[in-house]
Formats: structure tokens, sequence, C-alpha cells
């Protein structure tokens, strides 16, 4: 899946870029920052301000493990009068809560592969508040295209056979384990089955710290240990296949040397995964003011009396 800017190709650049990609998003509208009042659209690429909940939205690839782009995530950002969102058509998408506290939540979310069909998208994003009295509506659209397989190519004379290798470790239920990471790192949840990744924001800089779940199957929730407001945050998706995308927030990341305490777990806590996430802060200081420049002479008076 590869994200890029719809230009309307003809039908033979279209054939040439369908057989030179795997699996292509178009966006289908222009990719500058925009603003709407309570309803828009938005595509990959864009963000906007949210202009009754407060805040900013933003619509952007995320790229998996083999470089390639094969989820969409949504971004949150200091959003003030809502607290949760829904993804219209989807029950298990509806009232997902943003992290954070009152006046100032923030979160990047997921939306599942099962909500994205073959050709154009047009998925509806409902941020509101608790009472729904106050909220913004955002569509999001681009197209998905899915290249046909190529038609195999001779096979060679088959080799001898090699000794069978070990099946791949599958997720134990009932258990606990610890592990640690740094940023760029993934990983697999030995107890929770699935996978772990540590990497910097989605937005281009490294202001902020993300957490990525996928596929995770004996766990539905986690803590971000030593912030209450991020105790039990659930996984978004269905039993025995979760996954989803969560924002570290700044106030928990110290200039220096940070280790960042993120437990992954079932509903009963009998199952869960234990992920100490470090790295380094570096903070620029401020650069030295100038020396102010030396007062000139007094000029020596001229005319009038001494005594």
């Amino acid at each position: 899946m590869h994200l890029r800017p719809y230009n309307r190709p003809d039908l033979t650049s279209l054939k040439k870029e369908i057989e030179m990609k795997k699996l292509i998003l178009f966006a289908i509208l222009m990719t500058a920052p925009t603003a709407f009042a309570a309803t828009g659209t938005l595509t990959i690429g864009q963000y906007a301000s949210l202009p009754d909940c407060g805040g900013t939205i933003k619509v952007a690839d995320s790229d998996s493990e083999n470089g390639k782009s094969e989820q969409l995530n949504v971004s949150f950002d200091n959003v003030v009068n809502c607290s949760n969102f829904d993804i219209v058509g989807l029950p298990d998408y509806a009232a997902v809560k943003l992290q954070g506290k009152a006046k100032d939540r923030s979160g990047s979310f997921t939306i599942p592969k099962r909500a994205i069909k073959k050709g154009l998208n047009s998925i509806q994003i409902v941020v509101k508040s608790n009472t729904g009295k106050t909220k913004d509506t955002v569509t999001v659209n681009f197209i998905e295209i899915v290249t046909p397989a190529p038609k195999p190519a001779p096979q060679p004379a088959p080799k001898p056979a090699k000794p069978a290798e070990k099946p791949a470790a599958k997720a134990n239920v009932g258990g606990t384990s610890y592990s640690a990471m740094t940023i760029g790192e993934y990983g697999s949840l030995k107890f929770c089955g699935g996978t772990i990744k540590v990497d910097d924001s989605a937005n281009g800089n490294s202001e902020q710290l993300n957490i990525s779940f996928k596929d995770v199957v004996n766990c539905s929730n986690f803590d971000i240990v030593g912030l209450s407001d991020y105790a039990a945050v659930k996984l978004q998706g269905v039993e025995k296949d979760r996954s989803g995308s969560f924002t570290i927030p700044k106030r928990a990341i110290a200039a220096g040397y940070n280790s960042i305490k993120v437990v992954v777990k079932s509903d009963s806590g009998k199952t869960s995964d234990t992920v100490n996430v470090t790295f380094i802060e570096i903070v620029t200081p401020a650069p030295a003011p100038q020396p102010a420049p030396a007062p000139a002479p007094a000029a020596p008076s001229t005319g009038g009396s001494s005594y």
C-alpha cells in the first residue's frame, strides 16, 4: 500500500502503476492544511482544526515492519471540548476514549483493515463530548487499488528437502513476561500474542512517542505505569484480533534518561507482558544572551559658567 496525491492518471499510466506496486492508496484531495465548520472532509496527509471540539485532527499512513503502508492512522492533538470519537458503522469503535485529561486530550488510532474496501472509501469519524452536544464530523476519503498477483514464473527443478524447521512460537495463555525496547524496535508479546512497536510520531517530527500493538490475541488493554489516566486503556478491534497505536504523553517524558513501563494484559490480569521502553531525551539549551554594548562617553559641555 502506498499513499500519494490523486492526479487523475490516464488508463495507460494507471496500468503501469498497477504493475509496479503491490498496494496503492491515492489521496483524492489537495494535501494543504485546512479547517472546517463542524463537518468537513480530509484525505491522507491532511490535518485540520476541530472548530467545536477544539484541537486538531490528522490523517496519515503508518509504516509497517516491511516498510509498506498497510494501515491508516487518525491522530488527535490538544482536544479541548470533546473526549471520545466514533467510526460510523463499526460498533466496536463507538465512543472510543481519547487519552489525556479534560481540556487536553490526544491520541493516535488505527482504522481497522476490515473498514477499508477496494476502490473508493469514505469513512466518517465523529469527535464528540460525553453528552453529544459538542461534536465535529470528519469524512476521510481515499482510493485503494489492489494489484493482481503476477503470473507464477516457471519453477526450477526441486532441490533436496531440508530438515523441517521448528514452528513459530505461539502465544502462551496464562503467564507474565518482561522485556526491554527502545525507539525504532518491535518485538513479540510472549503471552498476549501479537507484536509491539515503539517509534516516533507519525507527523514527521520526534516531539512525541507512539506505542503500536498489532494482532494481539489474549489481551485487551494496557497500562502506562505511573499515569492514572492511562490505566486499563482498551485496545481496538475484536476478541483475538486487537490492535492500536497510542501516544505516550509529553508529561511522562523527562530530560535525559527515560524508562517507561508499559503493561499489556487481559481483563483478569492473569495474562500479561511487561515492556520497559528506554530512551534519552536531549534538550538543547537556549543560547546565552549577548553582552550589551558599552555606553558611549558623554559629550563635553559647552558654554555656561562655573564658580
